[in-house]
């Protein structure tokens, strides 16, 4: 469940929906993540040749 407050005080809760169970973070931005890492290399050091 998530909760938030209002700046008037008032408390506010939700259901967060299931494919968020337990997680930071939704499946797209992981899978666009993932596709960043394994077929752009984004995350790889870059060498460069001097």
């Amino acid at each position: 469940m998530a909760r938030w407050l209002t700046p008037d005080g008032q408390l506010l809760s939700g259901q967060l929906p299931a494919g968020l169970a337990g997680r930071h973070y939704g499946p797209t931005l992981l899978s666009y993540i993932l596709y960043q890492h394994h077929h752009c290399y984004v995350t790889q050091p870059c060498c460069w040749s001097s």
